[in-house]
């Protein structure tokens, strides 16, 4: 892994192979480590034909070659295309350890209806109704205080 200096450097001279005018006043103004699976550099310069006006372009290290966007707009757009969670990431984003809990039943449900030919435990079933009924009440109440 590359360090910040490292970075930095490479954000430089990725900004000036995008652009084919001469670049003046190239330097980095921000890091941003960690971010989404990567690094996110945010680069401003001038160019000489256009004295006085400066451009901001940002650098995206998550792969072996950076990319290099002309505005932040573009850099969102691309991660959030890009980027993917785990489901049980996104089930911990969504309901904290509670979701886990629920999701490992429900699945444990399925896998006994479908592989065995016993009647699924009670105990499963009760859980599985409890916390459907919490998870509905929960998005119920939600639903009126938003009202």
């Amino acid at each position: 892994m590359t360090n910040a200096a490292d970075r930095k450097s490479q954000a430089l001279e990725a900004v000036k192979n995008r652009h084919q005018e001469p670049l003046v006043n190239l330097r980095v103004v921000d890091v941003y480590d960690p971010w989404h699976h990567g690094s996110l550099c945010a680069v401003q310069f001038g160019q000489e034909a256009k004295p006085g006006e400066e451009w901001t372009n940002y650098v995206y290290f998550a792969g072996k070659e950076p990319r290099v966007f002309l505005d932040s707009k573009e850099a969102f757009r691309y991660v959030g295309r890009t980027s993917r969670e785990s489901v049980l990431w996104r089930i911990l984003q969504f309901g904290g350890v509670a979701s886990v809990i629920a999701f490992i039943i429900t699945i444990t449900i399925c896998y006994l209806a479908i592989t065995t030919k016993n009647p699924i435990p009670e105990a499963l079933v009760n859980a599985l109704t409890t916390i459907l009924g919490f998870y509905f009440g929960v998005g119920v109440s939600e639903a009126r205080h938003k009202e």
